[in-house]
């Protein structure tokens, strides 16, 4: 394990690889190119459960334990994040804050992001909503529902799913 900026910033690289959709989700795949998720939470127990959900789908995980150090991972790792799954109550930057930051610059316009939080206001989701975030996860979840959530925004597919 690779030691990141922060105390709470780590970067964990496996050699699982997994088939990339193209940008338009055609069903075209590339074979062998990685993928990596970012994790964003302030609680190392949280980031920990998400890891052992998302990393045997083949990711290549990077953690933050704030949006700023979140910010600073996408900037260590350009182009190369394609899902991000972040919470919304965080110290120094919390994460819709991070959602309208990344939302911002065009070359992470794509980039999957997925809001994993214990709000569940309606008016909380529709906020996340417009700001950028592609789904919404309510803690607590299971890892089907995960697993599901990120089905739909066409991170991976249902014949993954099924050898996770």
């Amino acid at each position: 394990m690779r030691q990141g900026r922060g105390a709470e910033s780590t970067v964990v690289q496996t050699t699982l690889f997994i088939q990339r959709p193209l940008s338009d989700h055609s069903g075209v795949w590339f074979q062998g190119v990685p993928m990596f998720a970012l994790i964003i939470d302030d609680s190392r127990a949280m980031r920990r459960i998400l890891r052992q959900i998302v990393e045997p789908l083949g990711f290549q995980i990077l953690e933050a334990g704030n949006g700023q150090e979140g910010l600073e991972q996408l900037a260590a790792y350009p182009d190369q994040v394609e899902v991000c799954l972040v919470d919304w109550n965080m110290p120094v930057m919390n994460g819709i804050d991070y959602v309208k930051a990344v939302r911002r610059q065009e070359c992470y316009r794509d980039m999957k992001l997925m809001m994993v939080t214990t709000e569940t206001e309606p008016a909380q989701m529709a906020r996340a909503l417009l700001s950028g975030v592609d789904e919404f996860v309510m803690k607590p979840f299971t890892k089907d529902i995960l697993l599901e959530k990120l089905r739909l925004i066409g991170v991976v597919t249902a014949d993954v799913l099924g050898q996770a």
